[in-house]
Order: structure tokens, then sequence, then C-alpha cells
């Protein structure tokens, strides 16, 4: 936590990208969230987290977290908007891509 906090406040950094750990991760997300410094890709085998309360996380569990993510944009609110998606460029990234 500690070094999360000097990351935030004494380096200023823009984001945290794919952190590793669930024990980790799990310590500092409520931090980060409160900065509103994204969380890119948190390494985690964890399934039983959500996203409900958490928008500046975002995990790296390709299939399922597409899929909760979407559930969250209210369609019915924005029907223009568009989203972006960013994905390596192989049949990996474009399975996610397609979930």
């Amino acid at each position: 936590m500690e070094q999360a906090r000097k990351l935030v406040e004494s380096d200023e950094v823009l984001l945290i990208f794919n952190s590793l750990g669930t024990p980790s991760n799990s310590a500092i997300h409520k931090y980060m969230n409160s900065k509103k410094v994204p969380q890119l890709f948190v390494a985690t085998g964890a399934t039983s987290g959500t996203i409900q309360g958490i928008p500046w996380t975002m995990g790296w569990q390709p299939a399922t977290r597409a899929r909760a993510y979407l559930r969250q944009i209210p369609f019915e609110e924005k029907p223009g908007a568009k989203i972006a998606v960013l994905y390596q460029n192989d049949d990996y990234g474009k399975d996610y891509s397609r979930a």
C-alpha cells in the first residue's frame, strides 16, 4: 500500500499497469479508485471481485471482464456513444474484442 501511495502522491503517476497478485491489488484498489488513478490490466486470478464501486480498476480476464464491463454501460441513456477497445493484435486479442 505504501508503495502505491508513493507512486500516486510523490511520483504523480498517470496509471498503474499490469500490477501482479490478488492480495496486493486487493489492498490498493479502493485507494487507487478514490484518487481516480487507473489500474489497468490487473494481473490476478481472482474471479470473485466485481467492478461495482471500483470503476478505475480494470482486470485482465478477457472474456469475463469484457462482458462485465459491457453490462455497466448505460446504452439506453447514450445511444450514440462509442466504445474503444484496446487489445493485442493476435487471435487472443481478437477473441477478447468479440467477447
